[in-house]
């Protein structure tokens, strides 16, 4: 029952935002220290040209329209090439880019550490704290909560039990309130 529920309520958050997309920012004007006063979290997706489950990430996980306006509402979002050639500042912080092909950018490795695998995503807090890391491709269902998760401070209210008993019934339609695809 609740499978059906869930799918219909995809179903119709899919219809009513069905060209929404990911606004994928510059990770040089994301990690900017001129970002005082934001409000919003970091979502960096860590990716190469080569890996196909990040291909496939992007054509169902990001396309879905559900996930782009929750990221969109929610989140600064960028689309991080992990071998990247480009130098660049966040937070404070210089990073060399990549001087040989198929080897991590410094941020790369420095955010990922020994863990190193694509798609990785790193959600950072307004702040620009690191507050979660995940690695390996993961489908429409699995990022809306692992999002909702961190939306609203939502991580530092519940255990991930208890989110997930009321993801359903609370979590999500609020969120689907707040975004406007209710």
């Amino acid at each position: 029952m609740k499978k059906k529920i869930l799918t219909a309520c995809f179903a119709l958050a899919f219809s009513l935002c069905a060209n929404a997309q990911v606004q994928w920012q510059p990770i040089e004007n994301v990690g900017a220290t001129e970002l005082k006063g934001n409000t919003k979290m970091f979502l960096v997706d860590f990716s190469t040209s080569w890996c196909g489950w990040c291909k496939r990430m992007d054509r169902d996980t990001y396309a879905n329209p559900v996930v782009a306006a929750i990221l969109n509402h929610y989140f600064l979002s960028v689309h991080f090439d992990a071998e990247s050639k480009d130098a660049f500042k966040w937070n404070g912080h210089e990073f060399a880019g990549s001087t040989k092909r198929n080897t991590p950018h410094s941020f790369t490795t420095a955010i990922l550490g020994k863990q190193i695998g694509y798609p990785s995503l790193a959600i950072f807090d307004e702040n620009m704290k690191l507050v979660q890391l995940s690695s390996g491709y993961q489908g429409p269902e699995d990022m809306i909560k692992m999002l909702c998760f961190f939306v609203n401070d939502n991580y530092k209210k519940y255990s991930a039990q208890k989110f997930m008993e009321i993801f359903d019934t609370q979590i999500f339609p609020e969120i689907k309130k707040e975004v406007g695809i209710e």
